[in-house]
């Protein structure tokens, strides 16, 4: 394992970067850069990359990172992005250490209780996000059984998910469940988000397959929100049902 360490060159940080290789570490003086072969690893202050391949370029204050290709062809490691607390799973990533911008391509990250995917990724700031090829969905599985599919969305993290035009997909076909814009909060703990709930996928033996518990979340104010939640089946059946919360302006 080969380990070098280097000074941040922006104002944004403070702290040196660290990073290591298993295979090699290249610099080169004359351009300013540094690549890193197998097993990179990077730390940017609290940040960290994990990848297969990585470069550095010293003047601009931008990392490049993909996964490392196998003799067989197959691509392995590739890039793992920790910032915030947050975990992102990425095909390849351009990330700028001072100003903490992205571009990234095919990315997957949980959101609140959603599970998020993006063909192409514009990070912004530390917390948003424009996606294109978006899908997201509650469902754990690597193929999930559902999700919502938008050419395009905004995600503010750890607030909410906003979209243009969005479908329904089952078992990755489309559907003709259309919404023509979207608005999901993804943190209802937040007292001034309202929007959609999203639903989870269930397969009864009674009911067949249905979504159930979406709806409509609404904060009445500090103390109080509302929540309306439904569950359909292909079968025809569905349920509905209203809920208040009220939170005691003593309670910590």
């Amino acid at each position: 394992m080969l380990t070098c360490c280097a000074p941040f060159s922006g104002s944004a940080q403070d702290r040196p970067i660290a990073y290591t290789a298993e295979d090699s570490i290249v610099s080169n003086a004359e351009d300013g850069t540094v690549e890193l072969f197998n097993n990179v690893n990077i730390v940017f202050g609290e940040t960290t990359l994990q990848a297969g391949y990585a470069k550095i370029y010293w003047k601009d204050q931008l990392v490049e990172a993909k996964g490392y290709k196998l003799p067989s062809g197959e691509m392995t490691q590739q890039p793992v992005f920790v910032e915030s607390g947050k975990t992102f799973y990425l095909s390849e990533i351009r990330y700028n250490w001072s100003t903490e911008k992205a571009k990234i391509k095919a990315l997957l990250t949980q959101e609140g209780e959603n599970f998020l995917n993006g063909d192409a990724v514009k990070k912004v700031d530390s917390n948003t996000l424009y996606m294109a090829g978006t899908g997201f969905t509650t469902c754990s599985h690597e193929e999930p059984h559902f999700q919502i599919k938008t050419g395009k969305s905004k995600v503010v993290m750890g607030e909410r998910i906003i979209t243009g035009p969005a479908h329904f997909e089952f078992f990755g076909i489309p559907t003709p469940l259309v919404i023509p814009y979207g608005y999901f909060p993804t943190n209802i703990e937040k007292p001034d988000i309202s929007g959609l709930l999203m639903p989870s996928f269930q397969n009864s033996p009674t009911q067949g397959l249905g979504l159930v518990n979406g709806g409509w979340y609404f904060p009445i104010n500090d103390y109080m929100n509302f929540e309306l939640r439904g569950d359909i089946y292909l079968r025809g059946s569905w349920a509905l049902a209203a809920t208040t919360n009220y939170k005691s302006a003593t309670s910590t």
